[in-house]
């Protein structure tokens, strides 16, 4: 049993078909896929946009694949209706797995930021802050990431760490940073965007491993 977790590719009506081919294999290659946040972008793109694009190819997959997927800051579930159904079987906020006598929690991480406003930002904000980091991900590739999210992610782990409970590990995303953190039950998924993949698979036993490829 493999199950692979990916979060943050942020798919719009603009079409890739290289990244439409590798979630194609790397979705194929799973027996269960965890959606972990901003599967697709609302803040650019209509739902009914979305699900008419090319991108309708893929659902097909990941339904046959019985796909969770939990809602991100940027695909909230107030922007989706019923036909989040065509791609997943569970939709929900969070999701847990238990594993060799652990409790493995899925969820974006949004929340873990409390002081982050609710209110998306203009489209020409977001459009400059995409560009800017597609220009650093072609040239810096996963360091870019870890350079602006690192304390990101540490601010993830110190919320975390102040509700964990015994035997709980806990898989994000959001901050599209990659990251396994064993010694406190850390992880995150990081993002599929921009020529580069992070994604994780979990084997039946609860291993977990970290994926970091271009594309």
């Amino acid at each position: 049993m493999k199950t692979l977790v990916f979060s943050d590719t942020h798919l719009t009506t603009s079409f890739d078909k290289k990244l439409y081919d590798f979630l194609k294999v790397i979705i194929s290659d799973a027996d269960q896929v965890i959606v972990n946040g901003d599967f697709w972008e609302a803040h650019f793109e209509k739902f009914e946009d979305f699900l008419n694009s090319p991108w309708k190819n893929l659902f097909p997959l990941l339904k046959s694949k019985k796909t969770v997927y939990i809602f991100g800051n940027h695909d909230k579930e107030t922007y989706m209706d019923a036909r989040v159904n065509v791609f997943s079987d569970i939709h929900t906020r969070s999701h847990q797995l238990q594993m060799n006598g652990t409790t493995y929690l899925f969820e974006h991480g949004d929340r873990f930021f409390p002081s982050e406003s609710e209110d998306p930002p203009s489209k020409t904000f977001e459009y400059l802050a995409v560009s800017f980091e597609q220009l650093m991900v072609s040239f810096f590739g996963k360091h870019f990431y870890q350079v602006v999210s690192t304390p990101l992610n540490n601010a993830m782990k110190k919320y975390f760490l102040k509700t964990a409970k015994k035997n709980s590990f806990i898989i994000c995303g959001h901050t599209h940073f990659g990251e396994i953190d064993r010694a406190i039950g850390f992880s995150n998924c990081g993002a599929i965007r921009h020529g580069l993949a992070q994604y994780l698979l979990i084997n039946e036993n609860g291993t977990i491993t970290e994926k970091v490829e271009r594309y």
